[in-house]
């Protein structure tokens, strides 16, 4: 019978691991918001960007692209959920909802309202008429 080749399969029959042979790398993915590319530098280092897609640019959304830096933590967070992705992720998620008429959670619009009987009018802004 012939003699099998050492194969992925084959782990028993794979001569053992010594301390100058490494069974092989592995990377732990974290995961990444919206958005967000992660670019290896010429040093090796990697990087973390917010870019918006081109799609959205077309649309008209003005949300500029910016570095979020070389820190996972600061640029998405512990669990990929913060950091500065999380902000600028909000700021779009305004756009798109103020492009499709959604009413803007949190946002206090200035000017006059009609109130009570007889339509009496009272400015927002704080000043009563």
């Amino acid at each position: 019978m012939a003699q099998r080749r050492f194969g992925s399969g084959d782990l028993a029959a794979r001569p053992a691991a010594g301390p100058g042979r490494r069974r092989g790398s592995v990377s732990v993915t974290r995961p990444l918001p919206r958005f967000v590319r992660v670019k290896k530098l010429a040093g090796g280092n990697v990087a973390f960007y917010w870019d918006l897609t081109g799609y959205y640019r077309g649309l008209g959304c003005s949300i500029p692209s910016e570095p979020l830096g070389a820190d996972y933590n600061a640029a998405c967070g512990e669990d990929g959920n913060g950091g500065r992705a999380a902000i600028l992720n909000g700021l779009f998620d305004e756009w798109r909802r103020e492009r499709s008429g959604e009413p803007i959670e949190g946002l206090v619009r200035f000017g006059t309202v009609r109130a009570g009987p007889g339509n009496l009018h009272r400015t927002i802004s704080g000043v009563s008429a």
